[in-house]
């Protein structure tokens, strides 16, 4: 158990280093291509602040199996010169500071571009892979702009009914009074429907026209609206907005006019005139910036149950916004406060709060992008006046689906929990079922591209590993005799690549009646040998780089996220560790000890 809870521990915290975040080295070499040879410190396993010296000594050792004229094989020989030539060069970039300092800036591109320490220039090659991506986005936006269709569909259900004996037990078992047997209406979980379309664009290089729809039904009756709205813009200060509206089965505002001006930099007006069948309507406001990242605004509105005065407030920050309102009119008002925080690049969190004459409302929701176009949203609404409803909500390329679910028009601590239990609990189904999945599936199907594409690629490098290993075999024996005979550290067994967990290793080595340690196979490849070379005076040391690039390392899983594990004999006790691909790994250590006591 403590072997198996170590190994564990190992592999959640595995590809990161103290504060979560790979180090300088690790993420220049975060893609295969600038990963394992391409990246100079792990090719010498040293540390990229190491010093010249060091440098110079990780020269000499790697030299002692790469030199041509410590071969006579023709094929080791050919080998073993390309291999010299790349140890010669990086040992002539990394003892040049100018070079050097290049290279840590721009990686090995850098220097193949012929510039020098300062702005970075991009080869001709990403320029154009760059320039088309931009052209194709470009392209995407502006028939986004010409179309300007965006539009809302919102069913609302109801499912108090159903939901009534688990949320409000004393109404649901409450006696029922004899009367005479009236037949009951027909339940519905539909409640309300409301659909609503807007389609903007430009006739002109000044001129806007908008056109919107609007419609509803609720409890067997509907209503609807269309509005066609011109706008001109008379300058880059000013502009006029002019709104017709028509409908049935609600209240009209069959002509409204707006307009705005920037008065100052910090600081835009903007007044608005209504008219309808029942009252007239007069908007006046300024907003001005008050801070580098705040907001504030005041209105004056005259005319009909709005009359009063508003004041808002936004504040934006890096991950955050926060908004206030508060309306006092006569006899009423009305505060409301949002605040929305970004947890992730996809994940944002938000609160608002209400509190008025008609009651308090508070609405607690996150919104996740599912894709780089969809998104998806849930949230509470706990009110003194509707109860509560769970709202859900999908939106995609300006058309968004909402969905809002009642759940009880009374309050209570069941509703309320249900309420806020049940969008952690859908959400985690819903990525559980359907997000991780398809995830899964995307990885594995690249994977499996990635693989059937390199495979030239792979079997090429392990022979290259292969040829590394056998070069190194005499000054391995030597070492490894060395290490023996003053009970040192030995390299028992040591495999690199995708390493399957520890229960999944154990479920396959019951099966097959031996061992759980993993052995050499198709994503993985033995390094013992090169190890033990690398170690020095019963010490080794890899640090936080690609390990594929070490000497009689490679790639055999490329794309996948790969591990090192080694066995190892110190003092006559075994002793085991896994570490990540960009992982330090420092040994003898006795936290790795297995048991007192084992003997190999």
């Amino acid at each position: 158990p403590r072997r198996e809870g170590r190994m564990e521990e190992s592999w959640r915290h595995m590809g990161k280093d103290k504060e979560g975040t790979l180090p300088g080295s690790a993420r220049r070499a975060q893609g295969d291509e600038e990963g394992g040879e391409r990246d100079f410190y792990s090719f010498l396993n040293v540390a990229p602040d190491c010093s010249a010296d060091e440098i110079k000594a990780a020269y000499k050792r790697l030299a002692l199996i790469w030199h041509p004229d410590r071969h006579k094989d023709e094929d080791a020989r050919e080998h073993a010169t390309q291999k010299f030539a790349r140890l010669t060069y990086i040992h002539e970039i990394l003892t040049d500071p100018g070079k050097r300092q290049l290279y840590d800036l721009y990686g090995e591109k850098g220097l193949s571009s012929g510039m020098e320490v300062g702005s970075h220039l991009k080869t001709p090659e990403e320029m154009r892979e760059e320039y088309a991506r931009h052209t194709a986005k470009k392209a995407v936006r502006e028939i986004e702009r010409k179309l300007g269709l965006t539009g809302v569909l919102q069913t609302t259900f109801t499912l108090e009914k159903p939901l009534q004996r688990y949320l409000q037990p004393d109404i649901a078992q409450a006696p029922i009074p004899q009367k005479r047997k009236q037949r009951r209406p027909r339940w519905s979980p539909l409640q309300a429907m409301m659909l609503s379309e807007r389609f903007r664009t430009s006739i002109g290089r000044k001129d806007n026209v908008e056109l919107q729809g609007f419609m509803k039904t609720e409890s067997g009756e509907g209503s609807c609206a269309v509005s066609l709205a011109l706008e001109r813009r008379f300058s880059a200060r000013s502009r006029l907005k002019a709104i017709c509206e028509m409908g049935l089965g609600m209240l009209p505002r069959p002509l409204s006019l707006s307009t705005s001006r920037l008065l100052t930099t910090n600081a835009t007006g903007k007044m608005s005139l209504r008219f309808s069948e029942a009252y007239n309507e007069l908007r006046c406001s300024v907003s001005r910036t008050l801070a580098e990242s705040t907001l504030g605004k005041i209105q004056y509105i005259i005319g009909g149950p709005q009359t009063g005065v508003k004041l808002r407030g936004v504040r934006t920050g890096q991950d955050s916004v926060v908004a206030g309102t508060f309306w006092a009119g006569f006899g009423a008002f009305h505060l409301a406060c949002t605040a929305q925080k970004r947890l992730s690049r996809k994940t944002t969190v938000m609160a608002n709060g209400q509190l008025g004459a008609s009651g308090a409302d508070l609405v607690i929701g996150v919104n996740r992008r599912i894709s780089e176009r969809s998104a998806f949203s849930c949230a509470c609404v706990v009110s003194a006046a509707r109860g509560v409803v769970l709202k859900l909500g999908l939106s995609r390329l300006g058309q968004e689906l909402s969905m809002p679910l009642v759940l009880s028009k009374e309050l209570s601590y069941r509703s309320v929990a249900a309420g806020t239990v049940l969008p952690s609990v859908m959400g985690a189904l819903f990525k559980v079922l359907w997000l991780k999945p398809r995830k899964e599936a995307r990885r594995r199907r690249k994977v499996e591209r990635e693989r059937a594409a390199n495979a030239d690629q792979i079997s090429k490098a392990r022979r290259e590993a292969k040829t590394d290993v056998e070069l190194m075999q005499y000054a391995v024996a030597r070492k490894r005799q060395m290490e023996e005979s003053r009970g040192g550290l030995i390299i028992v067994k040591a495999i690199f690549g995708r390493i399957p967990p520890v229960s999944r290793r154990r479920a396959v080595a019951e099966a097959a009646g031996g061992d759980d340690w993993p052995t050499e196979g198709e994503t993985t490849v033995d390094v013992a040998t090169p190890l033990q070379y690398l170690l020095e005076d019963s010490k080794l040391q890899l640090f936080n780089s690609a390990k594929s690039g070490l000497p009689g390392f490679c790639d055999p899983a490329p794309g996948e996220e790969k591990q090192l594990y080694v066995l190892y004999r110190f003092k006559g006790r075994l002793h085991e560790v896994l570490i990540g691909d960009r992982q330090p790994l420092i040994i003898p250590l006795e936290r790795d000890l297995l048991a007192a006591g084992a003997v190999r």
